[in-house]
């Protein structure tokens, strides 16, 4: 049987956002001819196809790392239990924002310094970063719910919050591929379509719909401003840069919208 053609054309997005951005395709640790994640450096065309579902991973990844977070907490301190939830999230997405960010720092050391950063290892400054990020977003998580112990008890609001930051910093990511100059000039290759892009900006707000609905709090869509003004502020950095690392540039802006979105909800749950 014949798939339809824009079946077709999503389910080959889904399979490259799969391979390049979690843990659980088949063809990590194997030869990579196409441009995925086992290139040392995936092709810009690749990484556009991929980032076009990202918030997809974002759901799955917050809904993992949710669960896990409720039911450890039953048990153990929220400290404990957000350090338990992000070493869940690493493990299904291969660390690949977390190692973006970390790049990036070392990148932005090298720059400052006017030295070349052709090393592949972690320097000083990609691993202090790597582990103030860790750290900090394990603290949002702990004064999320510990401010608001309340939550503690309701699963689908915990894991809905969970959601909501992986989806959304997901989704701030792929807008800044798609609106990357380099990007755009090559948009005639690997066209994103009105659908595709509806509904991927659809899945990443499903989450946070649904908890404005269980809380009545409509004040919770506030989130995205601060959120579209990091993303706003990182793209004005890296568009004149024109070898910046495309994978490090989505590692900056998922992990800075992460945190981002855990201290606004720190602040207005």
């Amino acid at each position: 049987m014949t798939i339809p053609r824009p079946i077709d054309s999503m389910l080959k997005h889904i399979k490259a956002t799969l391979d390049l951005f979690t843990c659980i395709s088949g063809r990590v640790g194997k030869s990579d001819s196409t441009g995925g994640r086992c290139a040392s450096q995936p092709s810009p065309r690749y990484i556009r196809k991929a980032v076009v579902h990202l918030p997809l991973i974002g759901l799955i990844s917050g809904a993992l790392a949710g669960l896990c977070f409720y039911y450890c907490a039953q048990y153990f301190s929220t400290f404990t239990a957000s350090l338990l939830a992000i070493i869940v999230s690493i493990l299904f997405t291969g660390a690949i924002h977390e190692k973006g960010l970390a790049h990036s720092c070392d990148d932005f050391a090298n720059d400052e310094q006017n030295t070349p950063s052709a090393r592949v290892r972690l320097g000083t400054h990609g691993t202090l970063g790597l582990l103030l990020v860790i750290l900090l977003k394990a603290s949002l998580i702990d004064d999320v719910f510990f401010l608001n112990g309340y939550l503690r008890d309701e699963m689908s609001v915990v894991v809905l919050i969970f959601m909501c930051t992986h989806s959304l910093s997901r989704l701030m990511a792929a807008t800044l591929v798609y609106f990357t100059p380099e990007d755009k000039s090559s948009a005639r290759n690997t066209p994103w379509s009105l659908s595709l892009i509806a509904l991927s900006g659809l899945l990443a707000l499903v989450p946070l719909g649904l908890l404005i609905e269980l809380s009545h709090r409509p004040h919770y869509s506030l989130i995205l401003l601060p959120m579209m003004t990091a993303t706003w502020c990182i793209f004005e950095y890296t568009k004149n840069r024109r070898t910046q690392n495309k994978l490090h540039s989505l590692g900056v802006v998922q992990q800075v919208n992460e945190l981002i979105c855990l201290a606004t909800f720190a602040i207005i749950l």
